[in-house]
């Protein structure tokens, strides 16, 4: 029996931003039969997540695999609106760019 998890992959970006190491936290849904089974297939896909590309300096940003964090199983049925990951922020995080409503 196959369920669906939400594992959470981190890449690390090689450049800093603002004198900090910048990482991409991506929760990502993966069909699997336990949590290993879904620790093991979200290491492949970090794998083809890692890659490089010249930033508009002409200097080379690589995004390379950091880290996957624990999974978690998804209870019901995965449909319209299901809550996949939830976190409080403050609103500042907002005004940096974040989606706002409109």
């Amino acid at each position: 029996l196959t369920v669906w998890y939400a594992v959470p992959i981190y890449l690390r970006c090689s450049e800093l931003v603002d004198g900090k190491v910048l990482i991409d936290e991506s929760i990502r849904l993966i069909k699997a039969k336990s949590d290993n089974d879904a620790t093991k297939k979200a290491k492949a896909l970090a794998a083809k997540l890692e890659h490089k590309y010249l930033n508009e300096f002409k200097k080379e940003v690589a995004w390379s695999f950091c880290e996957i964090g624990e999974p978690w199983e998804l209870l019901g049925d995965i449909k319209d609106g299901v809550e996949v990951y939830s976190r409080f922020i403050k609103e500042s995080t907002l005004a940096k760019g974040k989606t706002k409503k409109t």
